[in-house]
């Protein structure tokens, strides 16, 4: 009798620590939680993300603070049925970083497909962007998660964002540029005369 107590309890502390720290990376199909663009660029359309396959990545960034946050290690990508959506998942390496019931800082950032994020943020006609800065607390059930989107844009749940497109420099920019260059090459050229 005593070894099936023991049995028995030890199976339920089992099944009652397997889901804790788990959070849900992923959105829903409303018009609050969609990620959109604001450019159409790439197949993209103002308002709306593509559902082309590999057009976008997501990562999420998570730290005890907001100013140290880091990047976990899966990438999700965009939905190639469902305009505006994550393919997300459970990211259950938090089970070891946040034990069920612990508040953490996060935030979720998207960038166009095949570059890292700061790449993107430089290369003129690229997408990226960013949510608010939340404070959740992981889950202490089993699957599905702490879901870190909601209906309603909240301290601890993310709202959709924008994917913003890196501008082109125009080219009487770079005109100006280039005229600069010259002029400072020829003040040189008078110097050393």
């Amino acid at each position: 009798m005593k070894t099936k107590i023991i049995a028995t309890l030890s199976l339920m502390v089992a099944f009652s620590s397997f889901g804790q720290g788990l959070i849900a990376f992923q959105n829903a199909n409303f018009a609050s939680q969609r990620i959109t663009t604001n450019a159409v660029v790439n197949g993209g359309g103002i308002g709306s993300m593509t559902t082309a396959a590999n057009s976008f990545q997501f990562q999420l960034f998570y730290g005890s603070d907001a100013g140290s946050m880091t990047n976990t290690t899966p990438v999700y990508l965009n939905s190639t049925t469902q305009v505006g959506i994550i393919v997300g998942t459970l990211a259950g390496s938090f089970a070891t970083i946040y034990p069920g019931n612990t508040a953490f800082f996060a935030q979720a950032f998207g960038w166009s497909f095949g570059m890292s994020l700061a790449t993107a943020q430089l290369t003129p006609g690229a997408f990226w962007g960013s949510s608010t800065v939340i404070n959740p607390t992981t889950s202490t059930s089993p699957a599905p998660g702490t879901p870190l989107f909601g209906s309603t844009p909240s301290a601890t749940q993310f709202g959709g964002f924008v994917l913003n497109v890196v501008p082109v420099p125009e080219p009487s920019t770079m005109v100006l540029a280039g005229l600069g260059a010259a002029s400072l090459l020829l003040f040189r050229r008078r110097k050393q005369a």
